[in-house]
This record gives structure tokens, C-alpha cells and sequence, in this order.
């Protein structure tokens, strides 16, 4: 039996992992990584034509540059929030 998860599903896991930590939506994360995916890269997954039910993760693996949200969700969790006072 094969265990290897796919980079979409890890970056999912991560993002999660991330929204938990931050303490706000997956859609919030997402949002912000893909707009450092569209600062840094030029890439707005969102002109892409897409199918009725897929997600810009899905796009970003079509297109090949899946590689690159995944850095950007692990960046989100290399930058703890800070306290609220």
C-alpha cells in the first residue's frame, strides 16, 4: 500500500495546519497565499479557466506551480502571530 500523500493534499494539510494556528479560515491563508504567489510570480491562478468544481489549489497543480504554494504555506507557518495585548 502505497502512503505518499500528494503535494496538493500536504499543502492542504499545511494550510490547515496554519488557519489553526492563526486562528482564522483556510480561505483567509489561501487567499493570502495566493496573492504572494501573484506578488512574487506574476501567476493570478484565478484567470485561469477552471471546471465547475475546481479549486485554485487544483489549477495551481494543472499549471505546475503547485510547488511554489506550498513554500508560501510554509512560510505561514514559520510566522507565529503575535499576542494580542
Amino acid at each position: 500500500m502505497n502512503n505518499t500523500l500528494s503535494v496538493r493534499a500536504l499543502t492542504h494539510r499545511v494550510v490547515t495546519h496554519a488557519a489553526i494556528l492563526w486562528n482564522e479560515p483556510r480561505s483567509e491563508v489561501y487567499a493570502r497565499i495566493y496573492a504572494k504567489l501573484l506578488y512574487y510570480y506574476g501567476i493570478d491562478l484565478g484567470s485561469y479557466p477552471r471546471s465547475k468544481n475546481e479549486s485554485l489549489l487544483c489549477v495551481a497543480e494543472r499549471i505546475d506551480v503547485i510547488d511554489k504554494v506550498y513554500r508560501f504555506a510554509e512560510a505561514e507557518n514559520l510566522y507565529l502571530p503575535l499576542a494580542e495585548n
